[in-house]
Formats: C-alpha cells, sequence, structure tokens
C-alpha cells in the first residue's frame, strides 16, 4: 500500500492534509509502506507530530487554499493568508452561501433559458424541413414540364421511373388522387394536363414557402425571449454586493464586556470555553476571576496588572452572575481574583481534574458582590453592532441600548427573544443580530427584563 494512503486511513487524515506533510517531509507518496526506510520514517513522524501539535495547542498559520480553510501551513502550493482559522472558515463558509445564493435565484431563469433553446431549435428545424419540402414540391413540378415536352404520359412507367427519381408518387386515399412529395400529399387531377398538375404542385410550393414565413416570424419572437432571458439569468448569476459580514473580534466567542476602566473581560460560557480562556487567552498581567461556588465559569480581566476597585468589582459581579448563583437565584455568593502564576491547568498528583476546571494555589483575594443583576447592550463597532453582556453601569455605558435582565421569568430562548424585541423597538436594525447571539450572551436559567432604553454610545 502506498505510504500516504496508509498514513490517512491510520490517523483519519484529509487528502489534502497527508499530501501537505509528505511534501514538507520530502517524501514521494506513493512510495510503498514497506520501502519507506528509516530516515524518510522520521521525518514524516516529526512534520506529523508538529502539525497535529500546532492544530491542538491553537499555534495556527491559518490559509485559505483550494476552496478550503487550513489551520496550520502544510506543503507548498498557492495560498491566501488569513489571520485566523475561524476567519478563514468565515471566508470559505460565506463563498459557498453566495455561490448557492446565486444558484438559486438564477435557477428559474436558467430553466427558462433552457427551454426557449429548446423550443428554438424545433422551430430552426422546422423552418429546415419546411423549405426542404417546398423546394423537392418545385422540384417535382419541374420535372412534369419537362416529361410535358417529352410525351410522357403521367400513368405510364416512364413516368413514374421519373417520379421516384424526384423523390414522389402516385397515390390514392379514398378514391382522391394524390401526388406524395417528401410525405406531404398533394391533390391532383390525373387526366388533366401535365401543365396543369404541376402549376397544382407549385401552389403547394408556395403554401410551403408560407409557413416558412410564418416559423420564420416565430423564430425571431423566440429569439428575443431568448436574450431577454439570458439577460436575466446573467443579470442574477452576477455576485449581488456581499452580504455585509462584520468581522468578529477574537474575545465574542465568550463572554465579554468591557469595565467602567476600558478593561476587558473575557469569560467561558461553559466547560471547553472556559479551558479556552484560560489557555490560550491569559496572559502575565492579566486578573483571573472566580466566583466561590461550584459552577462557576473563569473571567480573565485582561491588563489589569494594576487592578482599580471599581474593574475588580464589576468583574466579580459577572462572574457570579453567570454562574450556578444566577440559575438558582443565590445571592450574596462572592468572587475572588488570583494572578496567572497561581493558575494550574492540571490536578495534583493522584487527583482528578474535569475539563474545564484549574487548580487555583496560593492567596485569593475575594471581591464582596452585590444584586444579580445584568445588561444585554448593543455595542457599537467596526461592521455593526455587537452583544455584550456584563454589569448594568459599564455596559449601558458602552451601548446603543441595553435591556437590563435579573433571574427568574423565562426560559433562556423565550428572554433572548424578549431582549431582542426591546432593543428592535429602540435601534433600528438591531433585529439584524440573531436570537442565537442574544442566547449566547445571556446567563444559563431563567431571566426577565427589567427595563430597557438607549445607551451612552
Amino acid at each position: 500500500m502506498a505510504a500516504a494512503k496508509w498514513l490517512g486511513r491510520s490517523m483519519g487524515l484529509p487528502r489534502r492534509y497527508v499530501e501537505g506533510i509528505f511534501a514538507e517531509a520530502r517524501v514521494d507518496p506513493r512510495t510503498e509502506g514497506r520501502a519507506l526506510g528509516a530516515e524518510r520514517l522520521a521525518r514524516i513522524r516529526d512534520v506529523t507530530t508538529r502539525a497535529v501539535g500546532d492544530v491542538v495547542s491553537g499555534n495556527h498559520d491559518a490559509s485559505v487554499s483550494g476552496g478550503e480553510a487550513m489551520p496550520v501551513r502544510l506543503g507548498g502550493g498557492a495560498r491566501d493568508p488569513v489571520p485566523s482559522f475561524m476567519e478563514g472558515l468565515d471566508r470559505v463558509f460565506t463563498a459557498g452561501i453566495l455561490e448557492r445564493g446565486s444558484e438559486a435565484r438564477s435557477g428559474a431563469s436558467r430553466r427558462e433559458v433552457g427551454a426557449l433553446e429548446s423550443r428554438l431549435s424545433e422551430q430552426r428545424r422546422a423552418l429546415e424541413a419546411v423549405a426542404a419540402k417546398s423546394a423537392s414540391i418545385s422540384r417535382v413540378a419541374n420535372s412534369l414540364y419537362g416529361m410535358a415536352a417529352e410525351g410522357i404520359p403521367l400513368g405510364g412507367d416512364a413516368a413514374r421511373g421519373r417520379l421516384a427519381a424526384n423523390g414522389a408518387r402516385l397515390a390514392e386515399e379514398k378514391g382522391v388522387p394524390l401526388m406524395v412529395v417528401e410525405g406531404e400529399k398533394i391533390r391532383i387531377d390525373p387526366g388533366a394536363p401535365l401543365q396543369s398538375v404541376a402549376s397544382a404542385l407549385f401552389d403547394a410550393a408556395k403554401r410551403q414557402s408560407g409557413a416558412s414565413g410564418t416559423i420564420g416570424a416565430a423564430i425571431a419572437r423566440t429569439e428575443a425571449e431568448l436574450g431577454r432571458a439570458r439577460g436575466r439569468a446573467e443579470e442574477e448569476s452576477r455576485p449581488g454586493p456581499a452580504p455585509r459580514i462584520r468581522r468578529r473580534a477574537w474575545y465574542e466567542r465568550y463572554r465579554w464586556f468591557r469595565t467602567s476602566d476600558g478593561m476587558l473581560a473575557v469569560g467561558g460560557r461553559d466547560a471547553p470555553s472556559n479551558s479556552a480562556v484560560v489557555r490560550k487567552h491569559m496572559e502575565a498581567g492579566d486578573r483571573v476571576f472566580h466566583a466561590d461556588i461550584f459552577g462557576s465559569p473563569f473571567f480573565v480581566l485582561k491588563g489589569a496588572r494594576e487592578l482599580p476597585a471599581r474593574s475588580a468589582a464589576e468583574a466579580a459581579h459577572a462572574t457570579v452572575c453567570f454562574s450556578r448563583a444566577w440559575r438558582e437565584g443565590l445571592h450574596g455568593v462572592g468572587a475572588y481574583w488570583v494572578d496567572p502564576g497561581q493558575v494550574r491547568r492540571s490536578a495534583p498528583s493522584g487527583e482528578y481534574l474535569p475539563k474545564g476546571s484549574f487548580t487555583i494555589e496560593g492567596r485569593r483575594n475575594f471581591v464582596k458582590t452585590g444584586t444579580l443583576r445584568l445588561a444585554v447592550g448593543l455595542v457599537p463597532g467596526e461592521g455593526g453592532h455587537s452583544v455584550a453582556c456584563g454589569p448594568p453601569e459599564p455596559v449601558i455605558r458602552d451601548s446603543a441600548c441595553y435591556a437590563v435582565i435579573e433571574p427568574g421569568g423565562m426560559e433562556m430562548a423565550d428572554a433572548a427573544k424578549r431582549v431582542r424585541a426591546e432593543l428592535s423597538g429602540i435601534l433600528e436594525g438591531a433585529a439584524g443580530a440573531g436570537v442565537d447571539e442574544f442566547v449566547r450572551a445571556l446567563p444559563a436559567g431563567r431571566s426577565q427584563v427589567r427595563e430597557s432604553g438607549r445607551g451612552g454610545a
């Protein structure tokens, strides 16, 4: 078996990745596995290990190549670098959506074009058939003049042979004598002079020519319709203005808001995003917040080496509100903050640490929190508004419009619809944010809207 095929099947890798690995390792992918040798096997192993490690750790060098987003660079070939793997996926999926939309829009016009082309083809074949039949009838009529000049009677063998040579024959249906030319049956008087019979054939040829004119006019109409239909199909298949897709900031994948001091607070939504916030986005100089209750998210306050008391209180407030305390209506829960160096990503020896959990070592700096109360706001930014949720004061200040929520009331999805409806009534275009964006912003559990209005932005 070829080494590339074996690697792809063994590791479940897509073909593009396998080809990239072998290109990086400088190994012909068609080489038989048993013929690789230790040196080439080592190169393949090293490249594969590095690629998998980069993907898992988030050490991405993202690009778009061949209509596919790649988180890491493998092999050569044309590639279009993108700032992040997620943006690469957005670009690829957006292109696919636009293409399918264009196809859907132009589908009816394309079907119309196909029907008109088929009709035009049939009309042209009919015109050719009528013209050929008219020419054949005229040719037979001319042959009758020749027979008259030679004194050949119409009913004799010589006449039948002459007619057959021109694609014609004498026939009779229900006692009516006929001249049949190219399937066209023309009534004649066999006893009349050949010149009279020829005149009857010429009249039939003229009728065929008249039909040619009718068919020609129909062809002209069909060609005009076809031109218009092709224009519509081309217009519809031409990509219109691309829908304006707002470029999302990295922190919008998580819970987020900016404190009254302008510091960015980012928190996890669930166990995987909790883990991502700490592992990927926690840096020296940040502060890490956690509520003093099981089922709390981690919030990272960026650039908070010098931590203002107001920002600490707001980050602690958000951490508690997004914890189990909201769902169960537990007031009086506190929160604390620690330095990044106090967060351990592995459990102590002999213990198990669930996904999204971390071990905190050393002194914890507790912060008292107030009521369970949050604001959901539409924050203006480049390309549109983003949905933020956090302590009311900073969110209201940064938002174009807002809704203040408290625990209780409606289920999460219904509360999200209510918040969206409230904001849509305040700000034109607020409905552009989907319900799912509001669902992602709200804390888990029931919520009720207490007030809404225009913000300070």
